[in-house]
């Protein structure tokens, strides 16, 4: 039974299914490219890499997984909202460290300190009463 409509849900299967294989191999590229950064020893780019990377990765799974490109207006303005609640954060995040000086402590040479706390008090023994692993106590009727 082939209809009109089926023809055109097929074509449409097609396309989705060309298309999440398109992204699937588009991320394993972007996650090889990710742990192969960390290979090389950029400086700053190392940085950039990452976060470049990260975003189009994130602008892949947005556009294609959450279908963003298809979806309602007050959709797409709460996902800006939350991507700019993102951003702020992270500024606020950056803004903190400005302040902040590299101070060092002061170094206060190590001494050793008298051991007091074990001259003061007597070392038990198993005269005392105390069970020692060299000396367990039997109990009464057993060998």
């Amino acid at each position: 039974m082939n209809t009109p409509d089926s023809s055109a849900h097929n074509r449409r299967f097609l396309r989705a299914r060309r298309h999440y294989a398109i992204a699937w191999v588009a991320l394993l590229a972007l996650l090889a490219a990710s742990a192969a950064s960390g290979w090389f020893h950029l400086g700053i780019g190392n940085l950039v890499a990452g976060v470049g990377i990260a975003l189009v990765k994130g602008a892949i799974v947005a556009w294609l997984f959450m279908a963003l490109r298809d979806a309602p207006p007050l959709i797409c303005i709460a996902s800006v909202a939350g991507l700019a609640m993102l951003l702020i954060l992270a500024g606020l995040s950056l803004v903190d460290f400005g302040p902040r000086h590299n101070e060092t402590a002061l170094y206060q040479r190590p001494q050793q300190v008298p051991p007091v706390l074990a001259q003061a008090h007597p070392v038990a023994t198993a005269a005392d009463g105390l069970r020692t692993p060299a000396s367990p106590r039997r109990e009464a009727g057993r060998p």
